[in-house]
């Protein structure tokens, strides 16, 4: 009562049909694979990569906006700007390529746990380079730190609810 259903091809001695099958699926495999690969791509696009208009530096990269911010909205800025991003965590090659980005006052990610008496970075990260001016820190009231615009460069405690100029950083991984 039907169309009787076409038998399987059926190979000849040397396999050609079984060949084409083969040729067919690897054909369709290697254009999902493309496709994928490209969905991978788009997907993570720019993770390894400073974004346009930050400073590269090793595997870090950094920025200073035009706002001035207090400390805790300056921590949002930079998070804002590019989710990967924080204000900054300076170590000794970073604190060379930070100076320049500013003639001011800038915000950098360290300020003072009162709670565990002690000077954490923003990213949890942990650093024993210390660029504190000779007197600071000097007011238990101040608990955030900034590299300030004088010539030698050095590290300050302000008033966290103070406006500065911050630089924000990416960890590239």
């Amino acid at each position: 009562y039907g169309v009787p259903e076409e038998p399987p091809p059926v190979p000849d001695t040397c396999g050609h049909v079984a060949e084409e099958r083969v040729t067919q699926a690897f054909a369709e495999l290697t254009t999902k694979l493309s496709e994928l690969q490209e969905n991978v791509t788009n997907t993570f696009h720019g993770c390894n990569h400073c974004p346009n208009g930050w400073v590269t530096s090793e595997n870090k990269c950094f920025h200073v906006p035009l706002e001035k911010a207090s400390w805790m909205v300056a921590h949002g800025v930079c998070a804002r700007l590019d989710s990967r991003a924080r204000l900054a965590s300076i170590d000794a090659a970073d604190q060379a390529v930070v100076e320049p980005l500013s003639s001011e006052k800038m915000w950098i990610g360290l300020s003072y746990d009162s709670a565990n008496d002690a000077a954490v970075w923003a990213d949890d990260s942990h650093s024993s380079h210390r660029n504190w001016y000779a007197t600071q820190p000097d007011d238990e009231s101040e608990l955030c730190v900034l590299i300030k615009e004088d010539q030698y460069r050095q590290w300050h405690d302000y008033n966290c609810n103070d406006r500065y100029n911050f630089v924000c950083e990416i960890v590239l991984h």
